[in-house]
């Protein structure tokens, strides 16, 4: 009985910990607005090359300048990527169409079930990735075991 009541209470203890312990991941980013960013830019840049206060300004209109760009050019691309999925999902309902024409309805219910299993691959392959990114890395680029 009070063997059992010690395992209880080591269960309790450890989830309330891995509770205790979790980080808020919302404030874990900065704000990486054009103006924050060239901000912090300019005033590492101050205190690193010792500016004075007409080059940081200067400094920070520069970078807000090239900031502003690098923004909206971020903008684009996703806007052009969101638009490229779009047309690349179309032509593949377009193509699953076409072959429901010339399959019989068990060869297409085959087909549809391979494409989703190839989708679901390719997530686990996508989140591997990310996971190996999301690991430190020493200086030439070889991920670090701990």
């Amino acid at each position: 009985m009070k063997l059992l009541m010690n395992v209880f209470f080591a269960a309790i203890v450890l989830f309330t910990s891995n509770n205790m312990f979790a980080q808020d991941k919302t404030h874990q980013k900065a704000e990486r607005s054009p103006e924050t960013m060239s901000q912090r830019h300019a005033e590492k840049m101050k205190s690193d090359l010792n500016l004075n206060d007409e080059q940081t300004k200067k400094v920070y209109e520069v970078n807000l300048k090239y900031n502003k760009e690098r923004q909206a050019n971020r903008e684009k691309r996703s806007q052009e990527h969101a638009k490229k999925m779009a047309e690349a999902k179309n032509k593949n309902e377009q193509k699953n169409a076409e072959m429901k024409n010339i399959l019989t309805a068990d060869q297409y219910s085959k087909m549809i079930q391979n494409q989703e299993a190839n989708k679901a691959k390719m997530k686990q392959k996508r989140q591997e990735c990310k996971d190996r990114k999301g690991q430190k890395m020493r200086k030439d680029k070889a991920p670090v075991k701990e």
